[in-house]
C-alpha cells in the first residue's frame, strides 16, 4: 500500500500533507448534498434572474471601458436598457418587504452602477477633450490665414 494510501485511511495526516496533494492525487468525491435552502418566490426568482443580467451587463462594459477595449456601446445601452425593463417589471410583482440576501444583492448592484457611472464620465470626458483638439486641428487646417489675430496685430476681428 502506498504512504497516500495509508494516510487516507488515517485520520492523523498533517495539514501539510494535505496541501501538497495536486487536485489529481485527490480521488473524485460525489458532492456534498447541500442544505436544501427554501426556493425563492417565482417573483424573486425573476428579479434575481433580470439582476443577475444586469450585473454581467455592466461588469463587461466596466472592464472594457477600464481596460481600454473596443466596445459596442450601442450594443450595451441596448442590453441596458432591455434589463432595465425587465427589472421594472419584476419589482412590480415583489412584496413589501425584501430578504436581506435581495438587499445585499441590490447594493452590490447599486455600487457596481455607481462604478459603470465613474468610468462611463472618464470615457465620455476623454472624448469630449479629443473631440475639442480635432475641431480645433480641422479650423486651423481649413483657414488660409485671412482673419487670424496674428495679422491684426492681436486684436479680435
Amino acid at each position: 500500500m502506498s504512504e497516500k494510501s495509508t494516510a487516507d485511511e488515517s485520520l492523523g495526516f498533517s495539514i501539510a500533507a494535505q496541501l501538497a496533494w495536486s487536485e489529481a492525487d485527490v480521488p473524485a468525491a460525489a458532492p456534498a448534498p447541500a442544505l436544501a435552502a427554501p426556493a425563492p418566490a417565482p417573483e424573486v426568482a425573476s428579479l434575481i434572474s433580470s439582476l443577475d443580467r444586469l450585473e454581467q451587463v455592466v461588469d463587461q462594459e466596466t472592464a472594457a471601458l477600464e481596460a481600454r477595449r473596443a466596445i459596442d456601446l450601442n450594443e450595451v445601452n441596448r442590453l441596458k436598457s432591455r434589463s432595465l425593463l425587465e427589472l421594472s417589471r419584476a419589482v412590480r410583482h415583489l412584496p413589501e418587504r425584501i430578504e436581506p440576501e435581495l438587499q445585499g444583492r441590490l447594493s452590490e448592484l447599486k455600487r457596481k452602477l455607481q462604478r459603470n457611472c465613474e468610468v462611463l464620465a472618464m470615457h465620455l470626458q476623454a472624448a469630449r477633450e479629443i473631440s475639442t483638439i480635432l475641431n480645433g486641428a480641422l479650423r486651423a487646417a481649413e483657414s488660409d490665414g485671412t482673419y487670424t489675430t496674428a495679422l491684426l496685430g492681436g486684436r479680435e476681428a
